[in-house]
């Protein structure tokens, strides 16, 4: 469930204390899955119909946390493609050269990113060329104004971008808006966060899960439906044109009329009236005077 800022936020408590259960076991799945994730670097899924979904994951993640979320996406029809931007060692411009590399390698055209936490910030130093290869960014708990959190882990090259008053943010933050369509998503609480308003984006463009936690927001079964329903209404499935078109109903044409066959009349013969008497022929410049009933009796 979406809930919006201009809105109050009725989530029950029961609700936030079941969301950070599950958050709970899904930061163990993400602290289990990292050494076996060195194996998967970067997957693609195919799909039909839907223009191509390229997900980035978050800063020492890998592509395999995202299996639920890649599953959904491939069975609703998105081609779907994991850019894995996890590496601890690269900073976020390294990992936009290399993200549009593989745009240019992939050759995708319209897609849509979704970022997770810092995989979107990665986009935001897309150049222009393959920038234009996207039409919609979509952000999930993306700390776009940085998070005190980072501020004591500055050593790992790929968390300092995320920090507080980061050079980075500073200069790359408002790119979001230079896509085609923007739309950041964020958790009721994000513990990846501090202070947790640093997750608004601002002007309005907000949409706020009813569920708290960092990894809830791709691994949580409610929140990858409503990511994959926002998703299915906005890019429905083409319809093909010949099932588009209205079905009219083909009437037959009524066949051209014969004309009635004419009887030839032998040499010699009168053609007779269809009263049955013969007419005998009327001589030029005479005509037959019509006989009244009284004259008729007089004769009698």
């Amino acid at each position: 469930m979406l809930l919006g800022l201009e809105f109050p936020m009725p989530v029950s408590t029961f609700r936030l204390i079941f969301g950070w259960i599950k958050e709970f076991f899904y930061f163990l799945l993400f602290l289990l899955h990292m050494p076996f994730g060195l194996f998967w670097n970067f997957q693609r899924n195919p799909g039909k119909g839907r223009p191509p979904i390229i997900i980035v994951t978050e800063a020492l993640c890998r592509p395999l946390l995202y299996f639920r979320l890649r599953a959904n996406l491939t069975w609703a029809g998105f081609p779907v493609y994991v850019f894995e931007a996890g590496n601890p060692l690269r900073g976020l411009r390294e990992k936009a050269r290399r993200f549009a590399a593989m745009l240019e390698h992939e050759n995708i055209r319209n897609g849509i990113i979704i970022g997770h936490g810092g995989g979107s910030l990665a986009g935001l130093a897309l150049p222009d060329a393959a920038r234009q290869r996207i039409q919609h960014l979509i952000a999930l708990g993306t700390p776009f104004h940085g998070s005190r959190l980072y501020l004591y882990l500055q050593f790992i090259p790929a968390l300092r971008d995320l920090a507080v008053g980061s050079e980075y943010l500073l200069l790359n933050r408002l790119n979001a808006l230079l896509f085609p369509s923007f739309t950041p998503f964020c958790a009721w609480q994000d513990e990846c966060i501090i202070p947790f308003n640093l997750a608004y984006f601002g002007q309005g463009r907000d949409l706020i899960f009813d569920e708290p936690g960092h990894f809830n927001l791709v691994l949580g079964y409610e929140n990858i439906s409503t990511i994959v329903d926002f998703l299915k209404e906005k890019y429905p499935l083409p319809v093909p044109v010949a099932l588009a078109a209205p079905k009219t109903a083909h009437r037959a044409e009524p066949a051209p009329a014969l004309p009635s066959p004419v009887k030839k009349i032998p040499p010699g013969k009168k053609r007779s009236s269809g009263t049955g008497k013969k007419s005998g022929p009327t001589k030029p410049g005479k005509k037959k005077k019509a006989s009244s009933g009284r004259n008729k009796r007089k004769r009698r």
